[in-house]
């Protein structure tokens, strides 16, 4: 009984955020609809951070191999594109590919994640078939870009399952161009 609840509560709720009619905002919403790890990998089309933001996930590919971000548009600051050639929530390893935008008059989600995005958070990924993937946030870095910085980001096929999430901070040098990036991963829960 209490699954069928859970599953109720979880469609209802992914119903609901898709219509961005309501956006859940209590630690307690969280566990309600988190209480099954997902175990079959899928296209994530939404993102929930808990007391924090709502974001349509893109999927985007990639530019002589790096992931592309989301478009440069109103509706895509506040969306993080996802790298559609690397992994999937509910994949066994690896780190799920997640960009941000940040603007330097501070109104992209990426701002908001410098600013509010915490350890301990919660972080749900949605998919378009009514699958959830929960992450609790884990481990939050800041560093100037790099080589070695991007190996970490990326992870490889013998990484821990994790949700990578990145975006400019720091001061902005010119057009596209930050002193550090910020990346947050997180583990998934059950």
């Amino acid at each position: 009984m209490r699954a069928l609840r859970t599953l109720i509560v979880a469609l209802v709720t992914t119903a609901l955020i898709s219509l961005g009619t309501v956006a859940i905002s209590t630690p307690t919403a969280s566990a309600a609809t988190c209480s099954v790890k997902n175990s079959k990998r899928f296209v994530p089309k939404k993102a929930l951070l808990v007391n924090l933001a709502s974001a349509r996930v893109l999927a985007r590919g990639r530019h002589n191999g790096v992931p592309l971000t989301p478009p440069l548009t109103t509706a895509g600051k506040r969306a993080l594109g996802w790298d559609k050639l690397g992994y999937r929530p509910g994949d066994k390893y690896g780190h799920i590919l997640m960009i941000a935008h940040s603007y330097p008059d501070g109104s992209a989600l990426g701002n908001d994640m410098v600013r509010r995005l915490k350890l301990g958070m919660i972080i749900k990924v949605y998919g378009g078939n009514g699958q959830i993937q929960c992450y609790k946030v884990v481990v939050k870095k800041t560093a100037k870009p790099s080589k070695q910085l991007s190996r970490y980001y990326y992870g490889n096929n013998r990484s821990e399952p994790r949700l990578a999430l990145i975006t400019c901070s720091g001061t902005r040098i010119s057009a596209g161009v930050w002193s550090t990036r910020t990346i947050w991963f997180a583990k998934p829960i059950a």
